[in-house]
């Protein structure tokens, strides 16, 4: 850079994990007019992976950890271009496509992140969510050598994995309308592989364990059903007795 500024930056890669760490060492930045933050960026979000781009798309979203929140905002993408500058104390700021996940975690949470995101024109089936953002790490420019330090955790969105950070990315994850539900068959899903460790005899046990859950109302079903069928034939007699009076036909057949 000029004046003998420049950025050192070391890469710390962690056998059977998925995040790395990135130091930057900002040197001499004292000397250039650099302004008020060093900005650490991703660009593009999470590309789709998988045949059906449609299903992709609809899980692709931006996520950050914003103040006290335990449940992180997201931000979606459309064909309007979408640029801002969110002015709030940041933990963390990542993408997600279906399956995977990218994100940025600063050493300490920053005061700002700005974000651009997009969809490419070219119908579900072609087109592409973008999004990228800008991490702002502010620093005092008369300082000689400054620090902006982040871990990268680039990954899939495997729950358990997540939840380890500590800083609930697993928060990420889209669990439908059942979120407790489906957390809670993960978690006897999980416990079963662990007692055997053989993921097709645990499907059988656990659509086993299932039905037997669901057997009461199944049960309350079926009797209901052989209810009605047993009721028919003075339903169809009641229908031709009072084929004419609506009101009438109404009111026997519900004291039947």
């Amino acid at each position: 850079l000029n004046s003998g500024a420049k950025v050192i930056r070391t890469f710390t890669i962690y056998p059977d994990s998925f995040h790395f760490d990135l130091d930057q060492e900002l040197i001499n930045f004292d000397q250039v007019n650099a302004g008020r933050y060093f900005a650490t960026s991703w660009s593009g979000g999470v590309a789709p992976t998988e045949q059906n781009r449609k299903d992709d798309l609809y899980y692709s979203e931006m996520y950050a950890l914003l103040g006290d929140d335990t449940d992180p905002s997201d931000y979606s993408a459309d064909e309007d271009r979408e640029v801002e500058v969110q002015t709030a104390l940041t933990t963390w700021v990542g993408s997600r496509s279906k399956y995977f996940s990218a994100i940025l975690i600063p050493d300490a949470p920053v005061s700002e992140f700005k974000m651009d995101r997009y969809q490419t024109p070219g119908g579900d089936d072609n087109s592409l969510k973008n999004f990228s953002f800008d991490v702002r790490d502010p620093f005092d420019r008369l300082q000689v050598v400054s620090q902006s330090n982040y871990r990268v955790y680039v990954g899939p969105l495997d729950y358990d994995i997540l939840k380890g950070y500590g800083l609930y990315f697993e928060e990420m994850m889209n669990w439908g309308w059942f979120g407790i539900v489906g957390k809670g068959a993960l978690w006897v899903f999980k416990s079963l592989h662990k007692i055997i460790p053989n993921y097709g005899i645990v499907l059988i046990i656990f659509s086993i364990l299932v039905k037997l859950l669901l057997a009461p109302l199944t049960k309350k079903q079926f009797s209901s059903t052989q209810s009605m069928q047993a009721a028919q034939p003075q339903i169809t007699a009641l229908k031709e007795k009072y084929k004419d009076d609506a009101k009438r036909l109404n009111e026997e057949t519900m004291k039947l």
